[in-house]
């Protein structure tokens, strides 16, 4: 029996991207669900504290409402709950169609974190988790991909209509899948960019340290919400561990039956 662990056994798929089991998040053995939802929603809350604290960093007038500090604990809660679930129902073998439901929910639930000046996070999250979470990337998620940043090209164009009009310009290079990988990259981090050199170059009547820190901690700050909605969306959580060993195997083998005399199997 495989021990109760994280795996880390790499898959050699389409195209030669290295999809480890890490980062999905594969384990075996059977949770608790009310234990692991409760984790999953605190964990969301201390993100959710976590991005107030940066946002009380960078702001120039640190003026803030109950009510929109509630909504962004709240939204973190359930992205965390949410992503828990889908995670829970892979562990404790759910049947497919439960886990798909899950998968969705919490990929779904994204959207509350990208409410109001939070959707220019939504890029780096949602087509940075598509490149972390997927060996290939469709049609369905270019078309999806490239209506998002056409949104928030529009937003950011009413601000600075340069950037609006470069983020804007990716959206059809992603619609037409030409090298989508690298495109999906560079788009989810050119809004980062744009929050990073913001926060650093237009930081108002900040001190210098202030805007340095923040422009240094909002990568930090966003990273987390991009694993976990990579785990969620990833192909990978919805296979066992037995599976995922399974298919590593047959690589080696198909690897070792392509390799003529003399010559070593490609690793996997």
């Amino acid at each position: 029996m495989i021990p109760e662990r994280s795996l880390d056994i790499p898959c050699l798929v389409k195209g030669g991207f290295m999809a480890h089991a890490t980062l999905v998040g594969e384990t075996t053995g059977r949770v608790h669900v009310g234990r692991a939802l409760a984790i999953g929603a605190g964990v969301g809350v201390l993100w959710g504290i976590g991005a107030r604290l940066w946002m009380r960093l960078i702001a120039d007038d640190p003026a803030f409402s109950w009510g929109g500090t509630g909504y962004i604990l709240g939204a973190a809660m359930i992205f965390g709950l949410t992503t828990r679930l889908a995670s829970t129902a892979r562990r404790n073998g759910w049947r497919p169609g439960l886990r798909r439901m899950a998968s969705a929910i919490g990929g779904g639930s994204v959207i509350l974190i990208g409410a109001g000046a939070g959707s220019i996070t939504l890029p780096t999250i949602i087509v940075g988790g598509i490149v972390l979470g997927r060996p290939t990337i469709r049609l369905a998620e270019r078309i999806g991909a490239a209506a998002l940043i056409t949104l928030v090209a529009a937003l950011i164009g009413g601000q600075d209509l340069r950037w609006g009009i470069a983020v804007g310009a990716f959206g059809f290079l992603v619609l037409t899948g030409y090298r989508s990988r690298v495109v999906f990259t560079i788009v989810a981090l050119a809004p980062a960019a744009f929050v990073v050199g913001s926060v650093l170059f237009d930081g108002g009547s900040l001190p210098m340290w202030q805007r340095i820190a923040g422009a240094l901690l909002y990568l930090p700050v966003v990273a987390p919400l991009t694993i976990w909605f990579a785990r969620t969306v990833s192909p990978l959580a919805e296979g066992s561990v037995a599976s995922l060993v399974g298919a590593a195997a047959a690589s080696r083998v198909r690897a070792g039956e392509k390799s003529t005399p003399g010559e070593r199997p490609l690793p996997v």
